[in-house]
C-alpha cells in the first residue's frame, strides 16, 4: 500500500476527522455509492496485514473473504465473511456500520464479539482497491492495511454454497453452530437420505467436512493375536476425591472397573476419506496397529477422538495409539507415541486434539502422569510439555486469543486452566467442576463457558479479559448454574441461548447465555439417552439421541418442537452441518441428510 496514503488514513481515523469531498467535484448520490460499494465488496477478499502497537513483531497476515454484503437499514450493513487470522478460519455473519465521507466509505465496528477470536473494535477507510484502519481488542490494538481483490471462487462473484466447512467436531465457530445452511427439518430411512454408507469397524468420533471430502476415524478388530502393552492398573484416580479429600474406592465409575472385556486381537486404527457426493471411500490409511490394553466403556469405542483439518493437514489422535498428521492424500507425515493411558475405571479415551495456527495441542489426562503438550503442526516436533495434577478427563482443549495472548483452555476435575500457547505456562486456574469432565469449553467473545455433569452439576460463565492467577474469589465468574448439566454432550451456544442435557439423559435445559436466567429447565422431550452434542443452524436446534432419534426445535426461550426423526442406527457422534446437508454418524453407518426433492 502507498505509505503516504496509509499515514494519512491512520491520522484521519485516529482523530475522527473525515476527508471532505474535493471542491468542484460532484459526489454521486448515496444510493449509487451504496450500490457500487455492495458490488465491490460482495465476492471480494480483503488481503493484508495488521500491526500491534508496542510490539516488536513484524506485521502479521490476515484476510477477510466476503461472500455477500447487504444493506440492513440506515448505516447498518450485513457482511457474510470468512475471517482468517493466526491459523484460524471463522465464517460468520457480521453487522457493521458503513459511514460515508464524501465518496469514501469507512467500515466501523464497536465491541464486536467474534466467536473463537474475541471482541474487537475497528474503523477502516476504503480508497479504491486499498484499505487502511485502526483496530483494538482488550488492552491492545494497532493498525491494519491491505488490498481488496476479487475472491478466488469466481472473479468477484459470491462463493458457491459448497464453500462452508465443518473442519473440527464443534464446527467453524467452535460452538456447534453452522453460520449458514438450511438442511432438512424432516427425514427418515426413506425420506431425505442422499446416501447412507457403512463404516467398517467401530468409531464414535464425529465426522468433519471440508470441500468435497468427509473424514472419519475408526478402529477395526483383526483376527491377529498380539501382546498388549504393560500398563499398571490403578484404582480410583487422582482427580476423584470424596468429601474431606479422601479418595473414593470403587463404586460407580471408580476402581471397580466398568470398562468392557479386555481385547484379545490386534486392532487397526484407521482414517477414512469419503467422497461428499456419494459417500464412497476415496482413501483409507492405517496409522497404527496394536492390541489395546483397555476396551473402554461398553458404550464407547477405541476411536472416539475426532479429527481436525485445515485443507493441508489432517490431525488425528488415537490417544494411547498416538497422535498423527496426514496430508490430504492420506499419507502419514508424522506420528508421536506416548505411554499408554490408564483411564479411570477402564472407561477409555476420547480427548480430541486442539489446533491453532502452526501448533497442535494434546490434553492427556489419565490415572498416570497427566500432561498437556504442544507440537509443531508441520513436523510433529514437541514444543513444550506441562505436567497436570489431574485424573482422567475426556474434554477437548479450546485455543483462542484473548487480550492479545493465545490461550489453551482446559476443563478438568481439580481445576479448569488456561495455558500460554507459546510456553505452556499457566495463565489462570479455576476450580469448581466435578469428576469425569467430558464437555468441551465454549468461547463467545471473551467469555468461556465450562460444564460438567457426572455425580454433580456445574456450569460456569467466566470472563477472560484480565484473568490471571487463581480466579477463586475474583469477579471473573459472571454467573454459575448447579443443576441439570451434561455429563457426555457439550453445550450448544446459539445467539443468546445455551442448551444442554442433564447427565446423558434426554432432559433439556435452556438458559440465557448472558445472565444464566432460566428459560426452561429439566424438560423431558422424548429422548432417552444422549451422547451427541446439540447443533444449530437456520434458527433451529438439532438434538440427537443414542436411539437414532433427532428432535428439531425452534431456536428460542420456549420449547417448540418442529419435527421428530428416526433412523435405524444408534448415534453417539455429533452431527456436522455443511450448506444444506446434515451428516450423522451412527455406530454402523454414515448418513448424508439433504432435501432429495431438489
Amino acid at each position: 500500500m502507498n505509505q503516504n496514503l496509509l499515514s494519512l488514513s491512520l491520522f484521519l481515523l485516529s482523530t475522527g476527522v473525515v476527508p471532505a469531498a474535493p471542491q468542484g467535484n460532484a459526489i454521486p448520490d448515496r444510493a449509487a455509492l451504496e450500490a457500487e460499494f455492495e458490488k465491490q465488496m460482495s465476492g471480494s477478499q480483503m488481503v493484508g496485514r495488521f500491526i500491534t502497537s508496542g510490539s516488536d513483531r513484524t506485521a502479521q497476515p490476515d484476510s477477510y473473504t466476503i461472500s455477500k454484503v447487504t444493506k440492513v437499514k440506515g448505516d447498518d450493513w450485513r457482511f457474510d465473511v470468512k475471517i482468517e487470522y493466526a491459523g484460524l478460519s471463522v465464517t460468520v455473519p457480521l453487522v457493521v456500520q458503513v459511514i460515508w465521507a464524501g465518496d469514501t466509505p469507512m467500515i466501523q465496528v464497536t465491541e464486536l464479539a467474534v466467536p473463537m477470536l474475541g471482541t474487537f473494535s475497528a474503523r477502516v477507510a476504503i480508497y479504491g482497491d486499498e484499505y487502511a484502519g485502526l483496530w483494538s481488542g482488550g488492552d491492545h490494538g494497532g493498525q491494519m492495511y491491505g488490498k481488496i481483490e476479487a475472491d478466488s471462487q469466481g472473479n468477484g462473484s459470491a462463493p458457491s454454497s459448497d464453500e462452508p466447512s465443518w473442519a473440527s467436531w464443534r464446527g467453524p465457530l467452535g460452538i456447534g453452530v453452522a453460520p449458514t445452511g438450511n438442511p432438512p427439518i424432516e427425514w427418515s430411512e426413506d425420506k431425505n437420505i442422499r446416501w447412507k454408507v457403512p463404516i467398517p469397524g467401530l468409531g464414535l468420533s464425529s465426522p468433519i467436512v471440508l470441500n468435497d471430502r468427509i473424514y472419519v476415524t475408526t478402529s477395526i478388530e483383526t483376527e491377529r493375536d498380539g501382546a498388549p502393552p504393560q500398563v499398571e492398573r490403578t484404582g480410583a484416580g487422582r482427580g476423584d476425591r470424596g468429601r474431606g479429600g479422601r479418595r473414593r474406592r470403587g463404586g460407580r465409575g471408580g476402581g471397580g472397573g466398568m470398562g468392557g472385556a479386555t481385547p484379545t486381537k490386534i486392532h487397526e486404527f484407521v482414517v477414512l476419506a469419503l467422497d461428499r457426493a456419494d459417500g464412497s471411500v476415496v482413501w483409507r490409511t492405517t496409522v497404527a496397529e496394536a492390541l489395546p490394553h483397555e476396551a473402554g466403556h461398553p458404550t464407547g469405542s477405541l476411536a472416539s477422538h475426532s479429527p481436525w483439518t485445515d485443507g493441508e493437514h489432517i490431525i488425528v489422535s488415537f490417544g494411547s495409539r498416538g497422535l498423527h498428521c496426514l496430508n490430504m492424500a492420506g499419507e502419514i507425515q508424522w506420528s508421536k507415541q506416548f505411554d499408554p493411558m490408564k483411564s479411570r475405571g477402564g472407561f477409555g479415551e476420547g480427548s480430541s486434539p486442539g489446533v491453532y495456527g502452526d501448533t497442535v495441542v494434546l490434553q492427556y489426562d489419565h490415572e498416570g502422569d497427566s500432561f498437556i503438550a504442544a507440537f509443531e503442526k508441520s513436523t510433529g516436533q514437541e514444543l513444550w510439555r506441562t505436567a497436570r495434577e489431574e485424573g482422567t478427563s475426556w474434554s477437548t482443549p479450546l485455543i483462542a486469543e484473548v487480550d492479545g495472548l493465545v490461550q489453551v483452555i482446559t476443563a478438568a476435575t481439580n481445576a479448569s486452566r488456561s495455558y500460554d500457547l507459546r510456553t505452556g505456562e499457566v495463565i489462570w486456574s479455576l476450580p469448581g467442576l466435578g469428576p469425569n469432565v467430558v464437555s468441551m469449553p465454549i468461547l463467545v467473545g471473551d467469555i468461556v463457558y465450562l460444564m460438567s455433569g457426572y455425580q454433580s452439576y456445574h456450569f460456569q460463565a467466566v470472563r477472560l479479559s484480565g484473568a490471571r492467577g487463581d480466579l477463586t474469589g475474583q469477579d471473573k465468574v459472571l454467573w454459575s448454574y448447579d443443576r441439570n448439566t451434561s455429563f457426555v454432550p457439550s453445550a450448544l451456544v446459539y445467539d443468546d441461548f445455551v442448551y444442554f442435557f442433564r447427565g446423558f439423559t434426554g432432559v433439556l435445559t435452556c438458559l440465557n447465555v448472558n445472565t444464566g436466567e432460566v428459560h426452561y429447565e429439566g424438560s423431558r422431550i422424548g429422548l432417552r439417552q444422549v451422547y451427541s452434542s446439540p447443533v444449530g443452524v437456520a434458527g433451529r436446534v438439532y438434538l440427537t439421541s443414542r436411539e437414532g432419534i433427532t428432535k428439531v426445535i425452534k431456536l428460542g426461550g420456549t420449547y417448540e418442537e418442529l419435527a421428530t426423526n428416526q433412523l435405524d442406527d444408534a448415534i453417539d457422534a455429533s452431527a456436522a452441518i455443511v450448506g444444506d446437508e446434515l451428516f450423522l454418524r451412527g455406530r454402523a453407518n454414515l448418513y448424508c441428510i439433504a432435501n432429495t426433492d431438489r
